[in-house]
């Protein structure tokens, strides 16, 4: 097998692009070249298809919807239809099919295999979450989440009105949707086509709520549980209680947008199962995952399920590329013994490089500490030198003060001289007051003599001159 060919058809579902994208790129990791077939079955009738590559498929990853396009044909449902669908498939040299759709791709996909002998795998692409082989299909998870944060948002409205909110979301005769979005937002109620719907028993448990003073409800119903989907529910419950409620149809919001990381995941495994399936020959399955784990059926489950390197060997033998695979080994083996020898080189090379690295890096400090040594030198001699200048200014300075303070000493010994001179003259004529004073003395003392002697005469010269006493007469 040398090409495949790749299709979406039916409904849309985020995840397709990324189903495509694995493809794409398994595809070319085993040699083999992809045809991408736009609009489904249609344009396979009309022979719409384009080659594509690794860089045709970039970016991709993230959007929602299909790059390849999807359409409905009723032409393909008959039996015209697909032999014309099988010449062109033909003509391309298309020799293996990958199938991303829901139930009616599956279908067509087995008709084409049953009449024509086109090898097909189908990959499981639905928002419904409804066929048979596979927990969880392409695009269920990215709308369960699209619309239980509308269910989220309305539930607000919900609270604040007081009001209850009949919720209808896709998933036509499969409640998966309905079912995993009561349960994440809190439903009241989930009506789902796999078990009787009764709007008495609906109505009878929201009175039981509005009692226990719930004053708003959630009531999700999925597209097929009740004729007239959600309005129709409603207004068989009209019939049995009269409730404030309003009706929200979600519709085709949940398939768009950009698909979940759990979508991306699961369609880039099952993409890349599906064209390890189709080289190894393995067509009419449709693959699925179960757990963790990508199953299929028969054959293709023991494959998918078995080691490494017998999956790889079953493929080169598929794929008539046993010799080329030995071939490619052995050159392999050369290719890493030389790799790890260039390895080894690099190694060498980049230890030489961080030793030769180190030796500029030491010779830069040392030059540095030079330069460092030279300034901390040239700093030392011009300090020494201004130290010196300053000490030959301090010098001049103390022999200017010691001139000063010789001429001082000059001065001072005229003076002491002079003052010497006035102390002895001072003295001499100290000894003249003294030898005055003493005169002043003697004379002092031959005065005080003289005065004593004028005192005694004065007294004489009044007791000369007093008259003498009366006489008292005789005694008695």
């Amino acid at each position: 097998m040398k090409r495949i060919g790749v299709f979406t058809s039916g409904g849309d579902a985020p995840g397709m692009n990324a189903a495509i994208r694995a493809v794409v790129r398994q595809a070319y990791a085993l040699g083999l070249e992809v045809i991408g077939i736009r609009r489904g079955y249609a344009g396979m009738i009309l022979g719409e298809m384009v080659p594509l590559g690794v860089r045709d498929v970039a970016n991709i990853l993230q959007r929602g919807g299909t790059v390849l396009l999807t359409a409905r044909s009723q032409e393909f449902l008959t039996e015209e239809g697909r032999a014309k669908a099988a010449e062109k498939l033909k003509a391309a040299g298309i020799e293996g099919l990958v199938a991303i759709g829901g139930d009616g791709t599956f279908r067509g996909a087995m008709r084409l295999l049953e009449e024509h002998k086109v090898p097909v795998v189908g990959v499981p692409g639905t928002i419904d979450n409804d066929l048979y082989g596979t927990d969880y299909t392409i695009g269920f998870d990215t709308a369960v989440n699209t619309a239980l944060e509308a269910i989220d948002r309305i539930r607000d409205t919900a609270a604040s009105h007081e009001r209850v909110f009949f919720i209808e979301v896709m998933g036509r005769s499969s409640g998966f949707i309905a079912l995993d979005v009561g349960l994440a937002g809190g439903a009241e109620v989930i009506a789902v086509p796999e078990e009787p719907v009764d709007p008495k028993t609906i109505a009878e448990g929201l009175m039981e709520s509005l009692r226990r003073g719930k004053s708003s409800s959630i009531v999700v119903v999925a597209e097929g549980a009740y004729p007239g989907g959600a309005a129709g529910l409603l207004a068989a419950i009209q019939e049995h209680v009269r409730v404030e409620a309003r009706v929200t149809v979600l519709g085709h919001i949940q398939r768009g947008g950009s698909p979940t990381a759990k979508d991306r995941i699961l369609a880039s495994r099952l993409g890349a199962a599906a064209v390890e399936a189709l080289a190894l020959h393995l067509a009419g399955t449709g693959l699925g995952r179960g757990g963790y784990a990508i199953v299929g059926q028969g054959e293709v489950a023991a494959l998918l399920e078995a080691p490494e390197e017998v999956l790889l060997a079953h493929l080169e033998e598929a794929a008539g590329l046993r010799p080329v695979a030995e071939a490619a080994r052995v050159a392999e083996k050369e290719l890493q013994e030389a790799s790890r020898l260039l390895e080894e080189r690099e190694r060498e090379l980049q230890e030489l490089k961080a030793q030769a690295e180190r030796l500029r890096g030491e010779a830069k400090r040392a030059r540095q500490a030079q330069a460092l040594d030279l300034e901390a030198l040239a700093l030392k001699v011009s300090l020494l030198e201004a130290r010196m200048e300053e000490a030959q200014a301090e010098m001049a300075r103390a022999e200017e003060r010691l001139k000063a303070l010789a001429r001082e000493e000059e001065t001072l010994e005229r003076e002491r001289q002079a003052l010497e001179q006035r102390r002895l003259a001072l003295a001499r004529e100290e000894e003249s007051l003294r030898q005055e004073l003493e005169a002043v003395r003697l004379r002092l003392k031959e005065r005080e003599g003289f005065e004593r002697e004028l005192k005694e005469l004065a007294r004489l010269q009044r007791a000369l001159d007093r008259p003498p006493p009366e006489d008292p007469g005789p005694p008695i």
